[in-house]
């Protein structure tokens, strides 16, 4: 079943978000607010989320709702989630890398990832400051406001890449002939790759996981992903590039 009905929904529902996060801002404790654990926010973007599903997906149907935070106000609001049905469950994140929003960044998004038999189906990545759609339908491609986002075929290096692992920050810093380029953002991070302005980028899954959607948006968009242990370490770390440069860049990492 084609995804795209249900992808026009996720995009709807986050359309009020900037009036929202807006409103927040108006109010006069919003700096001390913001970081404060109670501060509901997400609570007043994920009704607006779940009241436009549940308008066209009647909730607890065919179509359920699995909520990453802990939320008073949605704890028993919705049915159970089935894990690994056949239906269709909604991932939301309301506000995902967060600490960029609390530290006026410019790069935080919404996600939406519908997922099916265990498996993201299509997933919606909503820039909120930029305004910017990324829509990823699991054979149908990725597209940013209607534009194929797409690897570039090639194998040239322009020696950049980026890394949230201290380890590997290290090691590859003692290189001169490449620069790891940090804009705080994995999501703008990974858009930079697909569209060619870094090589590779080296990711620490254990500390911070990497969402169902954001995968997809690799696997369609045509990166590719491989799992890489360091030597004298047991940890295992993702890393993420162009095809055609993917040992290469393995190597440059040993």
């Amino acid at each position: 079943m084609t995804m795209f009905p249900r992808l026009t929904v996720a995009k709807n529902s986050c359309k009020s978000i900037p009036m929202i996060i807006s409103r927040f801002k108006g109010h006069k404790h919003f700096q001390k607010l913001k970081k404060d654990n109670n501060f509901n926010l997400h609570d007043s973007i994920l009704l607006e989320i779940t009241n436009v599903i549940n308008q066209s997906y009647e909730i607890g149907n065919n179509d359920f709702v699995d909520i990453n935070y802990s939320s008073t106000i949605f704890k028993n609001k919705f049915p159970n989630t089935p894990e690994n049905s056949s239906n269709y469950i909604w991932k939301i994140n309301p506000i995902y890398e967060y600490d960029n929003f609390i530290n006026n960044q410019n790069s935080y998004y919404t996600i939406i990832d519908i997922v099916k038999c265990g498996l993201p189906e299509a997933s919606l990545i909503y820039n909120i400051p930029e305004n910017v759609f990324i829509t990823t339908s699991r054979g149908n491609g990725a597209q940013e406001e209607n534009i194929v986002l797409r690897v570039p075929d090639e194998n040239k290096l322009i020696h950049n890449f980026s890394s949230n692992d201290l380890n590997i920050l290290q090691n590859l810093g003692q290189k001169t002939d490449i620069e790891n380029v940090d804009n705080y953002s994995f999501i703008s991070n990974i858009i930079s790759l697909i569209k060619g302005e870094i090589d590779f980028i080296v990711h620490n899954n254990e500390d911070e996981k990497i969402l169902d959607g954001i995968k997809l948006l690799c696997q369609e968009s045509k990166l590719l992903m491989s799992k890489y242990q360091m030597k004298n370490n047991s940890k295992l770390l993702d890393v993420i590039s162009r095809p055609k440069i993917h040992e290469k860049v393995i190597s440059m990492i040993d």
